[in-house]
């Protein structure tokens, strides 16, 4: 099986608890284990992820068998440094597992869900196996045909340009209060993945000091100290992302659509 990834990666069994997949001229120090595993990464995929991850351990969601997978894993946590964990809660109960075995060996572990893997690392979106199982087959999902997103870009302009309008005094009050609370742009631009890939910047109100990430990115708590007073209240109200009405403007964003990661 050799020969299913590229000439440099071998598939093996551990234990016969899990799939083993190694580039063996990787100098990754980084190992990936993704528990409740139910198939979703195609060749491509594979291909991709050998190129970050030194190796690559998929156990099955069918696996119960917890002493045979402590015994399994247990020998790759002293050949890494790094080990990256994806669980899948929908029906994952292995990950502490693996998580606990982590600790008791001090080793450093990242902790991510399937669907935040997926989109960072693949860009793709999950979809587990109980979707098909339950009639809802991928398949069945039909795209718009040509008149149909005229009629949703017809509407995505239309609704824009009226909560442009209708909204244009709090853009003003907004502009005026960012300026006097935390003096700097007005507007923060986060990129984000489109249809297509096609990466775009995300507007929004600013509502944390130009010195938020000064230390790096890091996420917002409830009361987090870096949010000015105004900004507390646009996070509160959403008054925030009325900016996203330009980016629908551009085409970029829909009214009615995925929210953007």
């Amino acid at each position: 099986m050799s020969t299913l990834f590229n000439r440099h990666s071998t598939d093996t069994s551990l234990r016969g608890v899990a799939h083993r997949i190694r580039n063996p001229r990787s100098q990754s120090k980084s190992v990936l284990i993704i528990t409740g595993y139910d198939y979703f990464l195609n060749k491509g995929d594979l291909r991709r992820l050998l190129r970050q991850f030194g190796e690559i351990i998929l156990v099955p969601r069918t696996i119960s068998d917890n002493y045979r997978l402590n015994e399994a894993v247990r020998p790759l946590m002293r050949k890494y440094r790094r080990i990256h964990l994806v669980t899948n809660p929908q029906y994952d109960q292995q990950h502490h597992v693996v998580y606990e075995l982590v600790v008791r060996l001090s080793k450093s572990i990242d902790v991510s869900t399937v669907y935040d893997f997926c989109e960072r690392n693949l860009r793709k979106i999950y979809i587990p196996e109980s979707f098909e199982e339950n009639g809802l087959a991928p398949d069945a999902l039909h795209a718009f045909g040509p008149l149909q997103r005229w009629f949703k870009k017809a509407l995505d302009l239309s609704v824009a340009s009226s909560m442009l309008v209708v909204s244009s005094p709090l853009w003003l009050l907004s502009a005026w209060r960012i300026r006097v609370e935390s003096p700097g742009p007005v507007f923060y631009q986060q990129p984000r993945l489109g249809r297509d890939e096609t990466e775009f910047n995300c507007l929004k109100f600013r509502s944390m000091r130009l010195d938020a990430e000064a230390g790096g990115a890091a996420f917002s708590s409830r009361h987090d100290k870096r949010v000015f007073p105004f900004g507390a209240t646009m996070r509160a109200t959403r008054m925030d992302e009325l900016p996203q009405l330009i980016n629908v403007l551009r085409g970029e964003l829909s009214i009615i659509g995925p929210r953007p990661e």
